[in-house]
């Protein structure tokens, strides 16, 4: 203190120079220390502001204003959203499909055919239906040998026979059965062939027309073999007998 008054109590002139070097020289060395950091501010610890002092005016340093370092702004870091992972959609079991039945063709029925043996006892010319020819029978059956003896003796027959040895039989050795008298009519087939035993036996059948086969049943009844298709006769031919 006393080096800045003289003894009259006023400032000593002296000292006052001094001091403002001393101020100056401070402000200088801290404005190159800020220079050195650069943009990062002023270094840990330094006063932000620069004291200056104008000498010759107050005595006291005047201090100048700084503005603060602008830091950059730096991005956050943006998280990308991240959707769970999806599963596979799983599809609900069907059931197999039924296989649709194929329908079956429908069969063709084939004309019913049965071959009878049969008395023919009349013959008609033109009489049937769409003018054709008819013939009447009488449906029978044959049997021989012992089934013949057996079938004569259920039915009561006389034509079973005994022999000198005692054994039993039926004379030609046949037994022909005819326990139902009903009478069927039928249609003669144009295209139907007609067959009598010839003069000269069964070896030697004949092809007659049915006018001529009528007037052999007029003589007396036939046996006859017939094949009967659908309900018309489509062959007939006399069964021989001795």
């Amino acid at each position: 203190m006393n080096d800045w008054l003289s003894r009259s109590g006023k400032p000593n002139a002296s000292v006052i120079p001094r001091f403002g070097v001393l101020a100056l020289a401070a402000a200088i060395l801290l404005l190159m220390g800020a220079l050195a950091a650069g943009c990062d501010g002023p270094p840990t610890g330094m006063p932000t502001s620069i004291p200056t002092a104008t000498p010759g005016i107050s005595g006291e340093p005047t201090v100048m204003p700084t503005d603060p370092p602008t830091v950059a702004p730096t991005d956050a870091p943006t998280s990308v959203p991240t959707e769970p992972p999806t599963e596979p959609p799983t599809e609900a079991p069907t059931a197999a499909p039924t296989p649709t039945p194929v329908p079956s063709p429908t069969p063709v029925p084939t004309p019913a055919t049965e071959t009878r043996l049969a008395y023919a006892t009349a013959v008609g010319l033109g009489d049937g239906p769409g003018g054709a020819d008819t013939v009447t029978l009488d449906y029978v059956e044959m049997y021989t040998g012992a089934e013949a003896i057996a079938k004569a003796k259920e039915d009561g027959s006389d034509i079973v026979e005994i022999d000198e040895f005692g054994n039993e039989y039926i004379p030609n050795d046949y037994y022909i059965r005819n326990n139902n008298p009903m009478l069927r009519t039928f249609p003669f087939d144009p295209a139907c062939q007609v067959r009598m035993v010839g003069l000269m036996g069964p070896d030697a059948m004949e092809e007659v027309t049915v006018a001529e086969f009528r007037e052999a049943v007029l003589e007396r009844r036939r046996l006859v073999q017939v094949e009967i298709e659908s309900g018309i006769v489509t062959d007939l031919f006399e069964f021989y007998t001795p």
